[in-house]
């Protein structure tokens, strides 16, 4: 597994729980702050509100971005509060993975009753996270499928962009 997979799974386990604990409906910043608790707690380093200079020529200037989070200096994420995700939150999380270099984001809206559906994992030239199709069921006698023994409502989370 790559290291920024191992981080974001973190990451995610993380969110689910304090989402699990909190519910929908606070703000932004109080889903920062706990995230930074549950990660901190599995000793990750994370960096919060971090300044990102854009280089510009020889010059550093400070354009005015911050990274929500920056966990071990490899996966941004940003944390939004938000009724629903937009293009421009995906393009802003793209921007910092241009400007920092780094290959992995997420973008988790905690403002979803299921936190799955507010969750997008943005790559930057980093492999395809290759989603292994179920094995096929058996079929028992009288030709019928066997029942999975997961539950209908387990669902996969989005597939990656890749820019």
């Amino acid at each position: 597994m790559v290291e920024e997979d191992r981080i974001a799974t973190h990451v995610l386990d993380a969110a689910f729980k304090v989402h699990r604990a909190l519910g929908l409906g606070l703000l932004e910043s109080t889903y920062v702050h706990c995230l930074i608790f549950e990660l901190r707690s599995l000793a990750l380093s994370v960096l919060h509100q971090h300044p990102l200079p854009l280089q510009y020529k020889e010059v550093s200037l400070d354009a005015g971005y911050r990274l929500d989070l920056w966990v071990e200096s490899k996966v941004i994420v940003e944390v939004k509060a938000v009724d629903e995700l937009h293009p421009i939150h995906t393009a802003q999380l793209l921007t910092y993975l241009k400007l920092t270099g780094d290959r992995l984001g997420l973008l988790i809206n905690f403002n979803e009753v299921l936190l799955k559906s507010g969750i997008r994992r943005i790559a930057n030239g980093m492999p395809a996270c290759r989603l292994v199709p179920w094995p096929a069921l058996p079929l028992r006698r009288g030709g019928e499928k066997r029942r999975s023994l997961l539950p209908s409502s387990l669902a996969r989370l989005p597939l990656s962009l890749h820019a």
